[in-house]
C-alpha cells in the first residue's frame, strides 16, 4: 500500500473522529455517533487485524524465516501495532466523548 494512500486514510479517519466529537457535543449525539462509526470500524479493523496476524512477523515464523533482518521486521511490526493501538484509542476517545 502506498504511503500516500495510508496518509489519506489516516486523515479521513481523524477528520471523521473530530467531526463526530464536534457534532456530538454541539448538535446531536446520535448524528455524532453515526459520523464516527466508520472511523471506529476502520481503525478497529486495522488494529485487531494486525494483532491477529502479528505472529506472522515473529522471528522464525513461516513468513519471516531466521535471517539478519528478522528482528528488524518484528520490531517494525510491533511499532506499527503500537501506532494503530494509539490511533484506535484516540478515535474511541473522540467518538465516545462526544456523546
Amino acid at each position: 500500500m502506498s504511503t500516500r494512500f495510508q496518509f489519506g486514510a489516516l486523515v479521513v479517519v481523524l477528520i471523521l473522529a473530530c467531526t463526530s466529537f464536534a457534532t456530538g457535543r454541539f448538535h446531536s449525539h446520535s448524528l455524532g455517533f453515526s459520523i464516527g462509526t466508520p472511523a471506529l470500524i476502520v481503525s478497529g479493523w486495522a488494529f485487531f487485524g494486525h494483532l491477529i496476524t502479528l505472529d506472522e512477523d515473529a522471528p522464525g515464523s513461516f513468513f519471516n524465516p531466521r535471517s539478519e533482518s528478522s528482528s528488524r521486521v518484528w520490531r517494525n511490526s510491533l511499532i506499527e501495532l503500537l501506532a494503530k493501538a494509539v490511533l484506535f484509542a484516540l478515535v474511541c476517545t473522540l467518538v465516545l466523548a462526544g456523546q
